[in-house]
């Protein structure tokens, strides 16, 4: 070989080799001003994932609280349940307590008005006559007669 052909050679590389800088330059600056083709697809595929997670990260936030929305309601609705449950059983027993009572003074009212309808007059006359501890009334609070 000889010594102009690899002065060509070596000036067609460097030729080579400026041209690929400059493409290379180009590419560069295409990217950094941000119009490169292959960037901006890249920066579209991104956005793209970007806001398709915000999507679902927003759904899944709805969902969340209207599960939790539920839940409330749901406990709430327990509680009052509950509380209607209980009240039914608290009137349950006081109308049971109340009615042994009312047994109780007829029982009573019985034995005293016809075992001892011969003897004593005087003990039978007890019609006046009324316990401080028995309930004239019946309500919620269970007034008492002379209390």
């Amino acid at each position: 070989m000889t010594k102009e052909a690899r002065e060509a050679k070596k000036a067609q590389r460097e030729a080579i080799v400026q041209q690929r800088l400059a493409e290379l330059d180009s590419l560069e600056k295409a990217v950094q001003q941000g119009t490169h083709p292959d960037y901006l697809q890249l920066l579209q595929d991104i956005e793209a994932k970007r806001d398709e997670k915000r999507t679902r990260a927003h759904a899944r936030h709805t969902l969340t609280g209207e599960t939790i929305g539920r839940i409330t309601q749901a406990q709430h609705k327990m509680a009052l349940d509950q509380f209607q449950w209980n009240k039914l059983e608290l009137r349950r027993t006081m109308i049971q307590q109340m009615q042994q009572k009312i047994n109780a003074l007829e029982q009573e009212y019985y034995t005293r008005t016809h075992y001892k309808e011969g003897s004593d007059k005087s003990a039978c006359d007890w019609s006046a006559w009324v316990p401080p501890d028995r309930p004239c009334v019946i309500n919620i609070l269970f007034l008492m007669c002379g209390g």
